[in-house]
């Protein structure tokens, strides 16, 4: 006769465990990896935002050197980041270091707007060149 007490294998309640912590982990993994990619794609589009900014202040600088000075305006454009869309708004205003005093310089104040994760994302750039006399 067999001996009933020489089992060999797993029961079916030891599988179940073993799967269903096996789950729990791969489903933890599997989250990270989401995460770290959405934060990823929010850093690329914010690298992607500075450089845009970069450029137009840049330009305006360009302009305002030769121009001699920047004249007071604002405007709006539409732009590509990555595979996104996004409002490049641009502002040039004097500045007045004191009330009494003439302006000297022009604050230029340049925002580019973008949806990300149905959450609106900003990045806001602003710096001062010579006014234009």
């Amino acid at each position: 006769m067999l001996n009933q007490k020489e089992k060999s294998g797993f029961s079916l309640v030891e599988l179940m465990i073993t799967v269903s912590i096996l789950t729990v982990g791969i489903v933890i993994i599997l989250r990270s990896f989401l995460t770290n990619t959405q934060a990823i794609d929010s850093m690329s589009n914010r690298l992607k935002s500075l450089e845009a900014l970069s450029s137009k202040a840049a330009e305006l600088e360009k302009q305002s050197l030769e121009n001699n000075g920047l004249a007071e305006w604002s405007g709006q454009e539409d732009i590509a980041i990555g595979l996104r869309q996004a409002i490049l708004s641009a502002e040039v205003a004097p500045f007045k270091i004191e009330e009494d005093e003439d302006p000297v310089l022009s604050k230029i104040k340049l925002r580019i707007s973008w949806q990300e994760s149905g959450k609106k994302q900003d990045m806001l750039l602003e710096a001062f060149l010579p006014l234009k006399e």
